[in-house]
């Protein structure tokens, strides 16, 4: 509930409440790891806050998306977002995710239901220390969105000219029929597709 809060608040008109939104998403999270808050909605909503107009606002983002790199692997990251960012921004923030430190990350705070359970780094019974590290992995086509290839494949972008993809396959040249192929594989390359 906090969470889905904080993430309405990345869409607000003003910095001065963007800011402290990302802020206080980035301490949950490191606080509180991702299998209490859930990175889905969270990387929803990123996208467009790496074109924000306020550097203050890109620089937290960034802090963002380092923190979910620790959390979630860089590789799982990556193809969540970064098909989201224009060019320029894409290789600053590739390069960043491939700079985080692969050690695991483990929750500094615990929920109240959680107060029997150790910390990681308290020393305690191996039974309970495994029940309390055991983390699920996040799958990434859980927080992917879907994809609507069908409606893409329709006319497509062929040479120069837009041709349906049923068409580019029937053609007598090999070079279309292997164009629309390639095209088809590029569209189908997203972790989630959408049904139809």
């Amino acid at each position: 509930a906090v969470s889905e809060a904080l993430v309405k608040g990345y869409s607000h008109k003003l910095p001065k409440v963007v800011l402290p939104a990302v802020e206080s998403t980035t301490a949950c999270i490191r606080g509180f790891g991702t299998k209490v808050v859930q990175p889905k909605p969270i990387i929803q909503a990123m996208a467009p806050l790496y074109e924000h107009k306020d550097a203050k606002v890109r620089g937290a983002i960034k802090d963002l998306t380092k923190e979910l790199s620790r959390w979630l692997g860089a590789a799982a990251l990556k193809s969540l977002i970064l098909d989201k960012m224009r060019e320029s921004m894409k290789a600053e923030v590739e390069k960043m995710i491939s700079d985080t430190p692969g050690a695991k990350a483990v929750p500094e705070r615990r929920l109240r239901k959680h107060a029997n359970m150790p910390l990681p780094n308290e020393p305690a019974p191996e039974a309970e220390a495994e029940e309390a590290n055991k983390e699920e992995a996040i799958d990434v086509y859980d927080c992917a969105e879907a994809v609507d290839v069908l409606s893409r494949i329709g006319k497509m972008k062929i040479g120069e000219d837009e041709v349906a993809f049923w068409d580019a396959l029937e053609s007598k040249k090999w070079s279309e029929r292997r164009d629309a192929l390639c095209e088809a594989k590029k569209l189908a390359q997203a972790p989630k597709l959408k049904e139809g």
